[in-house]
């Protein structure tokens, strides 16, 4: 053979052993940017991922829609750096069935701590249950870090992190932790955080968040500062019911963080409450403006400094209910500080708690009241204010209480800026005249005295007729 015939067959043999590559690799089944447990998810072993474990449970992937199902599946195992659900792709659905747990082993670790990890968008659905847990690190804790948009659509998630063991550094702990927008559309979210030097937070974004016909609970650790719920950007609740609890924090402790142009509640139950602080306790701090067009605000602020249940620059109330308590201050307790707050429906109570040095209850240099009922109370300390500024009423006759405590409040007929500044307890209610009430009485009346004479005239005019029947014909 000559040494053309030679490089000519090499060649040859050369492509036919490179033909059998997509072969096999096929016969392997694609790989996807997926693990579980462990164990990357791949086209040969997408109906049954955990096949041949000894996990419990079946994980299985639709590659076609990009869905990761979870069915019963308990995941235990020693914490590494990267969790026990990695997804690299974008767009992937989790999908619960049954009940799940994923539970990350071992403590003092040395790296960052992520159970579930997206480095993109990620949604979850379905009707099952995840328990989401891990033990202590000396960095970053993070039970769900998504670095894309976050969507709930159903299901029923409970994460509890772990400590951050650092006793210094920008060290975080945070349960859901997000770069994108969240959407909670639907099912329950629970989240816990533990310690950190740094910030400790129950779910936290510099995006949008919206909380729609669904439950959402968020607790903050003790921190440098602690947040039950923070976002640079707005905030909206429907149908909803969405509890935000800080914990005890060196600096600034609070239960809802909004930063956005509005925080916006309808028909939903928001409770937010801070807790310990050494700067500032805030139950709901909304940089912007606050609104409530239905359901209800419950909130309340810890021991601090600063002790402010409500904090905004404008709040409206247009229906619902508002209950919140301030806190023992050693500087200043509040009920509500809204340098603009407008009333045109509902039931509103705010209480300041005791303070050194000031203790009010509603703070405002803008009060405008069109509908509903406003109880404000201010605590004891050196200054107190019931209200700092007399309202404005618009189409709304006031009845106006005011006195040192409920028990001493009697009706002020004209009320002054001194009514609502120097005392510790008003209470203002729109006034229902006397007439109106007896106009309604006079007409009810009128119209069954009235039904009365038609129904007697009636039966007189019957018996007349039947009289008449009766008399005898007289004949000349």
């Amino acid at each position: 053979m000559n040494m053309k015939q030679r490089i000519f067959s090499l060649l040859l043999a050369i492509c036919l052993v490179t033909g059998l590559f997509p072969t096999v690799a096929m016969a392997e089944g694609q790989a996807f940017q997926i693990w579980i447990g462990g164990v990357q998810v791949t086209e040969a072993n997408c109906s049954d991922v955990l096949a041949g474990t000894e996990n419990a449970g079946k994980v299985s992937f639709d590659s076609e829609h990009k869905i990761l199902t979870l069915n019963g599946v308990q995941l235990a195992k020693e914490s590494d750096m990267n969790g026990i659900l990695c997804i690299e792709e974008d767009g992937v659905t989790v999908r619960l069935a049954g009940e799940n747990s994923f539970e990350e082993q071992g403590l003092l670790k040395y790296y960052q701590l992520n159970t579930v990890k997206s480095s993109g968008d990620l949604t979850f659905d379905g009707t099952g249950s995840l328990s989401i847990k891990n033990e202590s690190s000396k960095k970053n804790v993070y039970g769900i870090y998504c670095m894309g948009d976050l969507t709930i659509n159903g299901g029923n998630i409970s994460i509890h992190n772990g400590e951050c063991t650092a006793a210094s550094g920008s060290y975080n702990n945070q349960a859901v932790y997000v770069s994108g927008k969240i959407d909670i559309l639907g099912g329950r979210l629970e989240t816990v955080s533990g310690t950190a030097p740094e910030l400790s937070s129950g779910m936290i974004t510099t995006r949008d968040i919206t909380i729609r016909n669904a439950e959402v609970f968020a607790q903050a650790g003790k921190g440098k500062n602690s947040y039950g719920v923070y976002t640079n950007q707005p905030i909206v609740c429907e149908q909803a019911k969405v509890t935000g609890i800080g914990g005890e924090a060196k600096n600034w402790s609070e239960g809802i963080h909004c930063e956005g142009s509005n925080m916006q509640i309808a028909g939903s139950v928001v409770t937010a409450k801070g807790g310990t602080a050494g700067s500032g306790s805030y139950g709901i701090e909304a940089i912007q403006k606050l609104t409530l067009q239905s359901g209800q605000i419950i909130a309340g602020a810890g021991e601090a400094p600063f002790s402010v249940p409500v904090w905004c620059p404008a709040m409206e109330v247009m229906d619902g209910k508002v209950d919140v308590k301030g806190g023992t201050a050693t500087e200043e307790s509040y009920g509500i500080s809204a340098a603009e707050f407008t009333m045109k429906g509902g039931e509103v109570r705010v209480e300041a708690g005791n303070a050194a040095n000031w203790s009010i209850g509603l703070w405002s240099n803008d009060v405008t009241i069109s509908g509903g009922l406003l109880t404000a109370v201010a605590g004891q300390a050196n200054g107190t204010n019931a209200i700092t500024v007399s309202p404005v009423f618009s189409d709304y006759e006031a009845v106006v209480k005011a006195g040192a405590s409920e028990a001493d409040a009697v009706k002020v007929a004209t009320p002054t800026d001194e009514t609502y500044w120097a005392s510790r307890y008003v209470r203002i209610e729109k006034f229902v005249h006397e007439h109106a009430w007896l106009e309604s009485f006079e007409s009810d009346t009128h119209t069954i005295g009235t039904n009365v004479l038609r129904k007697t005239a009636r039966l007189r005019t019957t018996a007349v007729k039947t009289a008449m029947q009766n008399i005898p014909t007289i004949r000349r």
